[in-house]
């Protein structure tokens, strides 16, 4: 008879967990620095949950709200989310490298003279001055186009590159017929222009050697703990404005009624889905209160959980009669990569006090 063989394991992760996890076990929060971990389930941006796009004023009438005003940054950063109950929090040791980064996109542009003094004029237009009105600007535009010898250099390129069977080369421009034919190029009055910003990403590292049964049980929680919350969950129900119920209470579909009523009969064993991994909020603390000098981050995704079982270079292991340590490495390493769901804007730095 063949052997059969069940790779899947029993799971607990509904289970409500609320002590929280701490390494070393005797890391107290109220006279101590510390890493403080908590997970959180992911709700969409667009989700419709927090940030409605109005404001209320004095006499308590909803108005749409100024997009470009502050209430754009709040929107922004509106989202709600619900704590994740399976997961307990988690309380690290600092580790030694804590560090951060804020990352900004600065490129050159290049304009022709002719490009520089067009929106040179339109500057002025917007800025409030009758010097230059729109109608010069656009005798401005008129004239660039038909400039010589410029344009007869661009009429050549774009006549090179038609050639068929690649007679004309590989992608002729105009200022290789100005350099070919003239011995010159256009001025490119390169100009330095921000192009964007990024998210933040940092990683954690940390040293766990277990000085009791305790302890080592509270690192294989810990550690599992993350990779828990870095993965999806298979077989999750789409909720939310798509979901099938409001179609079907939206547009009395019966078609859709009755695909509610099936799908309400097992809403956690949909295989056309899998559910977002969590969230983290990751705080460096000092006592129970955010560290004043150590940087704050917005919510997090866990893009990297990787675990060491041998960090020294040597498999070891704990014996003995305790089953809770039998077995524990006698340490493991873990290292943990975060990205920020949300840009850090100027409204987020305090220039005195505790800060992004």
């Amino acid at each position: 008879m063949a052997e059969t063989l069940n790779l899947g394991v029993t799971s607990d992760q509904d289970k409500k967990r609320t002590s929280t996890l701490k390494y070393p076990n005797n890391l107290f929060e109220n006279n101590t620095d510390y890493v403080y971990f908590r997970f959180y389930q992911y709700n969409g941006p667009f989700s419709g949950i927090g940030g409605n796009g109005t404001s209320t004023d004095a006499s308590g009438k909803e108005t749409p709200s100024d997009p470009t005003g502050n209430a754009a940054y709040l929107t922004y950063n509106s989202t709600e989310y619900k704590t994740d109950d399976s997961l307990p929090p988690i309380m690290l040791y600092m580790p030694e490298d804590i560090s951060t980064g804020y990352q900004t996109d600065w490129g050159g542009k290049g304009f022709t003279n002719t490009a520089a003094d067009i929106l040179r004029g339109g500057g002025s237009l917007v800025n409030g001055e009758v010097k230059r009105t729109a109608s010069a600007i656009t005798n401005m535009i008129t004239r660039a186009a038909g400039a010589l010898p410029t344009m007869g250099a661009e009429s050549i390129a774009n006549g090179i590159n038609a050639l068929p069977g690649g007679l004309g080369g590989a992608g002729v421009n105009t200022n290789d017929v100005l350099q070919g034919a003239m011995g010159v190029v256009l001025n490119p009055n390169t100009e330095l222009m921000f192009n964007g910003f990024s998210l933040r990403n940092f990683t954690l590292r940390f040293k766990l050697a277990p000085r009791s049964a305790t302890e080592a049980k509270n690192i294989r929680a810990i550690v599992n703990s993350f990779k828990a919350a870095s993965r999806p969950k298979i077989g999750s129900n789409a909720s939310g404005a798509l979901d099938i119920n409001n179609i079907a209470n939206i547009f009395k579909d019966t078609t859709a009624e009755q695909a509610s009523a099936e799908q309400s009969s097992d809403k956690d064993n949909n295989s056309n889905y899998v559910g977002v991994p969590d969230l983290c909020q990751v705080q460096f603390r000092k006592g129970t209160n955010p560290h004043p000098y150590l940087p704050m981050w917005k919510m997090c995704a866990i893009t990297d959980v990787s675990v060491n079982y041998t960090p020294d270079g040597t498999y070891a292991t704990y014996g003995g009669t305790d089953s809770e340590a039998y077995g524990s490495p006698v340490a493991t390493e873990l290292s943990l990569t975060f990205q920020e769901t949300k840009l850090v804007y100027r409204q987020d730095i305090v220039i005195e006090g505790t800060s992004y």
